[in-house]
């Protein structure tokens, strides 16, 4: 379960397991903002899951109305038994007013330029 909030030009995301979201730690937070002297989107997300820590990330443009494409440094993660470097990229798509889709690429650096999805959010507002 993810728990927005705007502050000023600010978007601020916890996500909470969903089972028991008021006794459970968060587990992210994301922080999303239009750079406007950059021209781009800044995002930084912090994963209670991940060792990586703080994760940056910047769009290559504004975007466009429903989807904003991120490109993260490549980041050193545990696949199998070895350490490898990882590039990623993240998709947020919006369907609709109450739909949101947040799409997690990563793509091993060893040459090959495989990509598959890692992870998926799906977002539904309710009331």
């Amino acid at each position: 379960m993810a728990e927005r909030l705007m502050i000023g030009s600010l978007l601020q995301e916890f996500l909470r397991p969903t089972n028991d979201t008021v006794h459970q730690a968060v587990k992210r937070t994301d922080l999303l903002c239009y750079n406007r002297l950059d021209g781009r989107w800044d995002y930084v997300a912090f994963d209670a899951r991940d060792p990586a820590g703080l994760m940056p990330a910047w769009s290559l443009s504004r975007g466009e109305l429903n989807r904003i494409e991120f490109s993260f440094p490549p980041l050193a993660t545990v696949v199998g038994n070895t350490g490898e470097f990882v590039r990623a990229r993240q998709e947020i798509i919006t369907k609709d007013l109450d739909h949101e889709v947040n799409d997690q690429y990563f793509t091993l650096a060893d040459g090959t330029g495989t990509e598959w999805l890692g992870h998926r959010y799906a977002y539904v507002r309710r009331s």
